[in-house]
């Protein structure tokens, strides 16, 4: 990501008279003295980024201009449903290098972790390519000495990574453990695999890359996935079988195993706040819900209207 991609979709919203203010407002030149946040100039503006005169590479570099320049998972939404509609003929490979450049850029938004996570991690039929795509293809190049962008992705992605099956995340984890300054990282996304709605970490192989890590004394709580992925344990959830609803089971108030898991990781992270994972927070749509074709009504609600936002 070179910022190229950011300033085009700045320039292009100019032109149709969406500017930014001095106070990180917009301004939409068919509503003067109205302040837009930049999640009310994505809902108005993102469906129209793979319309039908837009080239499918053009309207992706768009899509991720806007990405970087409003911060809106509304954007996000847009690429998902293009991916999955054979229509729009997106490739998949040009989609994951969008995603493989935000982790790498110094300052990284929070919509991109976001989406990579809920668009491509979660979903199964995704989440291996998307995760190969982002950063195991690249695992073999981690090193002390690596290039500032290949470190800056790999510290980034663990901390969404949870939902992705142990078995394809497993080789890049261990290589990143291998790198002294990647190892809060791996910390960070270890336990995620195993909380997460649809995690399948295993627990003997987590434990024992747990253990090499070599944690520092000022680490807090060290001891909880030790317990919790001792020999005979098993992890909070399983993966979800394709075509099969997870239903609470008898006496299991739903949504209670989230808030316990999510109050688990609170737990597990580092002592400096700034380290703890971008995708986290209550308004990040960690959930995936059934959506509909672009085309349906509903989706056109979007997640910022429906409250589930990375905002």
């Amino acid at each position: 990501m070179d910022g190229q991609e950011k300033e085009d979709a700045r320039r292009r919203l100019a032109g149709e008279g969406v500017t930014e203010r001095d106070d990180g407002t917009w301004a939409d030149a068919t509503c003067p003295g109205r302040r837009l946040t930049a999640a009310e100039v994505a809902v108005a503006r993102a469906e129209d980024v793979f319309g039908e005169e837009s080239e499918p590479p053009e309207a992706l570099r768009l899509a991720f201009g806007l990405v970087d320049l409003l911060d809106a998972y509304r954007v996000t939404g847009e690429i998902r449903f293009a991916l999955a509609d054979p229509d729009d003929g997106l490739p998949a490979e040009a989609v994951w290098d969008g995603y493989r450049g935000r982790p790498e850029a110094p300052t990284a938004g929070e919509t991109g972790p976001c989406s990579l996570r809920v668009d491509g991690f979660e979903d199964r039929g995704t989440s291996a390519a998307a995760f190969e795509e982002v950063l195991g293809r690249d695992a073999t190049r981690l090193r002390e000495d690596a290039p500032a962008p290949l470190p800056r992705r790999a510290r980034r992605v663990p901390e969404v990574s949870g939902p992705v099956p142990w078995p394809v995340q497993l080789p890049a984890y261990r290589a990143a453990a291998a790198v002294a300054a990647l190892r809060p990282a791996v910390f960070r996304g270890l336990p995620d695999g195993c909380h997460a709605v649809y995690g399948g970490l295993d627990p003997a192989a987590a434990l024992d890359l747990l253990t090499a890590l070599g944690l520092p004394p000022d680490t807090e709580h060290p001891p909880a996935p030790r317990r919790s992925w001792r020999p005979g344990t098993r992890t909070t959830t399983a993966p979800r079988t394709p075509g099969r609803t997870n239903r609470p089971r008898p006496g299991r108030t739903p949504g209670r195993g989230r808030r316990d898991a999510q109050a688990s990781l609170a737990q597990i992270t580092l002592t400096n706040p700034a380290s703890r994972s971008v995708c986290a927070g209550p308004d990040c749509p960690t959930v995936r819900t059934a959506r509909q074709p672009r085309t349906s009504p509903s989706v056109k609600a979007g997640p910022e209207r429906t409250g589930l936002t990375c905002r």
